[in-house]
C-alpha cells in the first residue's frame, strides 16, 4: 500500500523493521536479505542515500544460506 502512495522513505523503514523482525524470528537469511534489498531500493527511490546505504550493510552482513 505504502508503494501505490509513492512513499518510499516509508516504504523503506517498513522493509527494514520487516528484515529486523524476519532475522530476530531466525528467517531464512535469503528472507532477510531480500527484504534488506526491499529496504534499500524503496530508500534510494526516496533520495535517502544514507539510508540505502545502511540497509545494504545489513544486506551484505546477513549471513547466506548454505
Amino acid at each position: 500500500m505504502l508503494t501505490q502512495e509513492e512513499d518510499w522513505a516509508r516504504t523503506g523503514e517498513a522493509w527494514a523493521e520487516f528484515a529486523t523482525t524476519l532475522n530476530a524470528f531466525g528467517a531464512e537469511p535469503s528472507q532477510v536479505q531480500e527484504a534488506w534489498e526491499q529496504s534499500a531500493m524503496a530508500y534510494t527511490r526516496a533520495g535517502d542515500d544514507e539510508a540505502a546505504a545502511t540497509s545494504r550493510a545489513k544486506l551484505e552482513s546477513t549471513t547466506p544460506d548454505i
